[in-house]
């Protein structure tokens, strides 16, 4: 369950650094406000996002997305059978 800014960075660090959470399913517990944080997309095309992402229909807002060098960008960047379901974005800008 990620119900914080620290555990949806940390899902971010993680598939970013190879856990690719294939078969896993990961759920919103509680809508998260990331305060202008400069968002780094969960997964990337050498490592993405394998798993369910079941956002319970909760709001993720208030990120930032400033690499325009990324290919991929978003909350979640690069995804490969991935069920991604159920939430709200609002992002503040993309640089």
């Amino acid at each position: 369950l990620i119900s914080n800014v620290a555990q949806l960075a940390g899902l971010a660090k993680l598939v970013n650094g190879g856990c690719n959470f294939d078969g896993k399913t990961v759920e919103l517990s509680a809508d998260i406000n990331l305060n202008n944080m400069d968002w780094k997309a969960i997964g990337t095309l050498d490592k993405p996002f394998k798993g369910e992402f079941d956002g319970n229909g909760h709001l993720i807002s208030n990120f930032i997305i400033s690499d325009s060098a990324a290919t991929y960008q978003g909350l979640f960047g690069y995804c490969e059978s991935a069920n991604i379901h159920d939430f709200n974005v609002i992002t503040v800008a993309a640089l």
